[in-house]
């Protein structure tokens, strides 16, 4: 009842004239019935839009418009200010009863990246909008569909603490970014770097490292550098953080990072079974090369191979067992020195 009340609230505001005074008519003894609600939130949000509704149809049609609803109105007052002045505050705040508008903010930007980060959806469903520039997105002149959103108002605003707890805040999440991107590009003007941000098994990771270790490669990047840094790993992996460059990029974070290497000239390469994979034997390597690896379990989210060059696989005989992302790492890195040594 909370969605269908804040559509309400939305669509009231974006109507006029007849068609306005008719919708709020219709929409006020729902929200009124939901005023009473049992479940404190929904009872605090039905109050919160009744209010607005209230307020519009009385600014704009009078008194004599809303005559029935005084009594509720005045309740709903009562009580946002009294007995909940901490909760409503924060309903005010809340990104989709303030700075939203459905039409200002009609987006792909909007739709598939600000409201799974505002909604605190899981990262995985967060898809930048460069994705799809990159998938040659045309806006149509018969469609108000745009790719990016006219102002950074939304953009700016910070999750909800109403809906669920926020994750870290993004401006450190982007100022790790920037570091990050800064190390490498200082430390590493070419080479190989393997990401194995989605894997998450402890002793997985630190067979990476130590194929990293093996074969030279100068940096590796991780979910959590913690998984590789306790003391237990760090006696099996031989001490390979001591000199390996084992840099922390969580997953929410990495179609940012993938974005501004593929900007600087590098090769993303997915280690994924998909419908396009080629065999990894026959693939052209660069000398800029990241390759990617999937978590052991469900492989790369599917919103990040839109971002590689191409995705490879391991070609296998008579066995339909997969490869364990260290074997899988070995191979990889063994072909790529292979090619470009």
């Amino acid at each position: 009842m909370i969605s269908l009340a804040s559509i309400a609230y939305h669509v009231a505001k974006l109507l006029s004239d007849d068609n306005q005074k008719i919708f709020i008519e219709t929409a006020l003894p729902y929200v009124e019935r939901c005023c009473l609600e049992q479940q404190f939130n929904a009872r605090i949000h039905n109050q919160f839009i009744l209010k607005h509704l209230y307020e519009l149809m009385k600014s704009i049609y009078g008194d004599k418009s809303v005559s029935k609803y005084k009594y509720i109105y005045q309740i709903a007052v009562t009580s946002l200010h009294r007995n909940s002045i901490e909760s409503s505050i924060r309903i005010q705040d809340d990104f989709y009863l303030s700075h939203f508008h459905p039409i200002n903010y009609y987006s792909l930007q909007t739709i598939f990246y600000e409201f799974p980060r505002l909604t605190n959806m899981n990262f995985d469903e967060w898809i930048s909008p460069d994705v799809f520039k990159m998938l040659m997105f045309n806006r149509s002149d018969k469609h108000p569909l745009r790719l990016y959103n006219k102002n950074s108002l939304l953009s700016d605003t910070k999750s909800s603490v109403d809906l669920t707890k926020s994750f870290a805040d993004l401006d450190d999440v982007s100022g790790m970014i920037k570091e990050l991107i800064y190390t490498l590009d200082i430390e590493l003007q070419k080479g190989l770097i393997i990401i194995a941000s989605f894997a998450d098994q402890p002793s997985n990771l630190d067979d990476i490292a130590k194929m990293c270790r093996t074969y030279k490669i100068k940096t590796l990047i991780v979910m959590n550098t913690d998984c590789v840094k306790n003391e237990e790993l760090e006696y099996l992996s031989v001490s390979a953080d001591k000199w390996l460059n084992i840099i922390q990029v969580e997953p929410r974070e990495l179609q940012k990072f993938l974005l501004d290497r593929k900007n600087a000239g590098w090769s993303l390469i997915g280690i994924e079974r998909t419908i396009h994979s080629v065999d990894i034997k026959t693939t052209p390597l660069e000398k800029k090369t990241i390759f990617i690896l999937g978590n052991e379990k469900n492989g790369i989210p599917v919103n990040f191979i839109p971002l590689f060059d191409k995705c490879v696989e391991i070609l296998q005989v008579n066995t339909k067992c997969p490869l364990s992302v260290h074997f899988t790492t070995a191979i990889c890195i063994y072909q790529y020195i292979k090619q470009t040594s």
